[in-house]
């Protein structure tokens, strides 16, 4: 209950007022290198998850975009987090991103941080899909995971 308080908090903290661009986006998929790792971090889980489904919310505007989401991690716990996006190049419908937040859920710690830096192609439409890289870090991160969204621009 206390996870779904601050993720409300953020959330009317960080949202863009109405004229500002909003993106929704969904948490699609993961693959994780090293499926064992998430076995040796979490007693009785056999193998990461790659079914890491979630949403998230974009405030799109110059300079850092706020954002929030929620999505099962790779251990099945639920995770929320809140940060920003930073786009340091774009051209045409091609940009590299780099998404920096505070998320929950993971077995390190109570909250831990969390850099996604991610290619992302617009597919038209306002439609867009991303894929990010998350290193391994020693026992804190026991696996390269590739991360996959979906997402949607609205005006």
């Amino acid at each position: 209950m206390r996870q779904i308080l601050v993720f409300l908090a953020f959330l009317a903290l960080s949202l863009p007022a109405a004229a500002r661009p909003l993106e929704l986006g969904l948490h699609v998929w993961s693959h994780h290198t090293n499926p064992d790792g998430c076995a040796e971090q979490v007693p009785g889980l056999r193998a990461c998850q790659n079914d890491t489904p979630g949403l998230y919310a974009r405030a799109v505007r110059e300079g850092a975009d706020p954002l929030i989401g929620y999505y099962k991690n790779s251990v099945g716990r639920p995770t929320w987090y809140t940060g920003a996006v930073f786009t340091p190049w774009q051209r045409d419908r091609l940009a590299f991103e780099v998404a920096v937040a505070a998320a929950t859920g993971y077995p390190a710690a109570d909250v831990v941080p969390l850099v996604l830096p991610a290619l992302r192609v617009e597919l038209g439409r306002g439609w867009a899909s991303s894929a990010g890289v998350i290193p391994r870090i020693g026992d804190q991160n026991p696996t390269w995971v590739i991360h996959f969204t979906l997402s949607r621009r609205f005006n």
